[in-house]
């Protein structure tokens, strides 16, 4: 449960903060959580109620509303125990999370002593969050006389303290200009507070504006003057000759605020198509929508190569980019490539495009990732990483407090990067598959042959780099026909060959995965299970079913199929289980099953497959329809809790894959029938 006091007295759970309904209840809960885990005496209590002037039931109406307290915290599932009766008089427990005022007070301390410490980065950035706790005015609601004549001053005091010092901060880091604007509405409503007057001085001399100085010191003297009755104090008076004489040691923060702001975003695609849920979560995530207190929003995109990872981040990260007034930074790190970039320095990189002196960088990774979260408190940038391998690339690259997000993509999951939310990327629908080849190779052209541009969009799978190929591909040869292009993608054992254009290939992008899985060090049997599968023309394979392809127990198949589920080189089929893998990956896998097994063991493996789906429909049917007085099977004994079972449709990804090897194309039907019968045993096999 939280508790604020810095506005309205309010009460709330993870929502937005409730009303205490009854005035002089309000005002009792104000004065128990200004003194927070303290007793508060009951004589002091009707003072903060009634002041000078209580009634003779002062103390029967104060236990009154106590009782309201309690039951109104009880309402919202925190009980009434918060508020105990301590002689003399009453204490409410509050952790020191749960009360704004406690966490503001902390936030407070910590930016003082980083202030003092020269850190300025987190100074700022503690003091930014502790100002944005507040709501409005403190005890805004509470009317009673006592606490807004003790209380709000002081609390409005250590406002104003936690805003000089923020300013400070903002002044050592360069962000000169917005201070400005700050500081102009600051000293007209504190006309007599002197450190705004010099932190204006300030302000304005750097960032060339020496004229404006002196005229802000001279206000500030006539307001003195007229008011109090005095001089500035030294402060003002060493600032104004400093800035008369043109004290270099003013103008420090002059070359950071002129640095370039980093805007390291790649161009976005023109042709971006589809994705409207994911664009919409993505940008909620990235412009603050689901950031908690404290929190780094960090999104990881996944999915597997060429299914539009980055194209969808760098879309979403354009629109987004006014929400980060400091800057976008990016960076490659190459988990694809198998040329990895190192985290300490890429670290390198953005603290120098933060315009951190290359001679203050530290040498080591730890202590350059401490500094980068230090320059990046208070601000607000957005980071992209695009191409990760794994989560130790990502983690030094995180910011440490709230303001900033992260962008990630990978070809991996990143299960063990802590806090992420992430975002699996599917092949794009046929309607998006047809729209995306019409914006790339013109939509005319393919309304003119419709039916041959459906199986482009088909053959392609709806793999977004497949699509942009083959829409290149039609851009660059205005005088084929559609149909000219369906017809070479006919062929399965040519359509990778096809689908390269430039520097853009399928093949290569599949390649990148399946060269990690060989260096697994796990062994070969991931790429193995890879290549034969890729053997395999159905809409998809269970556990059982690929144990019999590979020649292996289900326990080791299991293993080999999850590798591949997590490099996104299968996925995950309609129940537990069961796997499915996309068609351009099936040819891939096929011809390096043709390139790399000899075909005695791609033999022996569909013979495997063919015959456990055999013993799997003749023990089906001994389930279903049992012969009378025929004794059971092994087999049928492994179905015999499957009765309840119905057969249902596999449904491929996309379309499915056309038989590679000689023997495939005999085995089409059989395969079906087969797998007919696994169904109709709830597919376990």
């Amino acid at each position: 449960m939280r508790f604020g006091l810095l506005g309205t007295v309010g009460v709330g759970g993870d929502s937005e903060l409730a009303s205490v309904p009854w005035p002089m209840a309000r005002s009792v809960l104000a004065a128990l959580l200004l003194n927070a885990n303290r007793v508060v005496s009951s004589e002091r209590l009707i003072d903060v109620v009634w002041g000078d002037d209580p009634p003779m039931a002062a103390m029967g109406s104060l236990h009154n509303h106590i009782m309201r307290l309690r039951a109104f915290l009880a309402a919202r599932h925190e009980g009434s125990g918060r508020i105990r009766t301590v002689a003399p008089g009453y204490l409410i427990e509050v952790a020191p999370d749960d009360l704004d005022l406690e966490v503001f007070n902390g936030l407070l301390l910590r930016g003082r002593a980083a202030l003092a410490a020269a850190d300025w980065g987190k100074a700022a950035g503690d003091l930014t969050a502790g100002l944005a706790l507040w709501r409005g005015d403190p005890l805004d609601d509470v009317a009673s006389p006592l606490l807004r004549e003790t209380e709000v001053p002081q609390l409005q005091q250590l406002r104003l303290d936690a805003l000089e010092a923020r300013i400070d901060a903002d002044l050592e880091l360069g962000r000169i200009r917005e201070a400005i604007g700050d500081l102009g509405g600051l000293t007209a409503a504190h006309p007599l507070r002197e450190r705004f007057h010099a932190q204006l001085m300030l302000a304005c001399y750097r960032v060339g504006r020496r004229a404006d100085a002196l005229v802000a010191y001279r206000r500030a003297r006539e307001v003195l003057v007229e008011e109090l009755g005095v001089e500035p104090g030294a402060e003002l008076q060493q600032l104004h000759q400093k800035i008369l004489a043109a004290d270099p040691e003013l103008v420090i923060a002059v070359r950071r605020e002129a640095a370039v702001r980093p805007a390291q975003l790649p161009a976005d695609l023109g042709d971006f198509t589809g994705r409207a849920d994911e664009v919409t979560l993505l940008t909620g995530l990235a412009g603050g929508a689901w950031q908690q207190p404290g929190m780094v929003p960090v999104c990881v995109v996944t999915g597997p190569g060429g299914i539009g990872k980055t194209g969808l981040a760098v879309h979403v990260a354009h629109q987004v980019r006014d929400c980060f007034p400091d800057g976008e930074l990016f960076a490659r790190l190459g988990g694809s490539a198998g040329r990895l970039a190192e985290p300490g320095q890429v670290l390198g990189r953005f603290l120098r495009d933060l315009d951190v002196d290359p001679a203050q960088i530290p040498a080591g990774e730890p202590e350059r990732a401490a500094w980068f979260r230090s320059v990046l408190a208070g601000r607000r940038v957005l980071i992209l990483l695009d191409d990760v391998r794994d989560s130790s690339q990502v983690t030094p690259l995180l910011p440490g407090a709230a303001g900033c997000a992260v962008v990630v993509t990978s070809r991996s999951p990143l299960a063990d990067l802590p806090g992420a939310c992430r975002l699996p990327l599917e092949v794009l629908a046929n309607a998006e598959a047809l729209e995306l080849l019409s914006r790339i190779a013109g939509a005319p052209r393919l309304r003119a042959e419709a039916g041959s541009a459906a199986k482009v969009a088909e053959m392609c799978a709806g793999l977004p780099l497949a699509l942009r190929i083959a829409g290149a591909r039609l851009a660059a040869r205005p005088h084929w026909k559609v149909k000219d292009l369906a017809d070479r993608l006919a062929d399965t054992t040519a359509r990778l060959d096809e689908l390269t254009v430039g520097d853009l290939s399928v093949r290569a992008s599949f390649a990148a995965s399946y060269a990690r899985l060989r260096a697994d060090p796990g062994g070969l049997a991931p790429a193995r299970a890879f290549r034969l599968l890729g053997l395999w023309a159905g809409p998809d394979i269970s556990t059982h079913a690929a144990a019999a392809l590979l020649g292996v127990d289900p326990s080791a198949a299991e293993h080999a199929l999850e590798t591949l589920l997590d490099s996104h080189l299968l996925q995950p089929g309609e129940s537990a289980g069961r796997y499915r893998c996309h068609s351009l990956l099936g040819v891939y896998a096929a011809e390096l099953a043709r390139e790399e097994d000899s075909p005695v063991d791609t033999d022996a493996a569909m013979s495997r497959l063919l015959a456990w789906y055999s013993r799997g429909a003749v023990a089906a049917g001994q389930v279903t329809t049992p012969a009378p007085n025929d004794p059971p099977r092994s087999a049928a004994r492994e179905f015999a809790a499957l009765r309840a079972a119905r057969p249902r449709p596999g449904r491929c990804v996309a379309e499915s894959r056309t038989a590679q090897p000689a023997h495939r194309g005999d085995d089409s039907q059989s395969s079906k029938a087969a797998d007919s019968g696994e169904a109709s045993s709830a597919r376990v096999g």
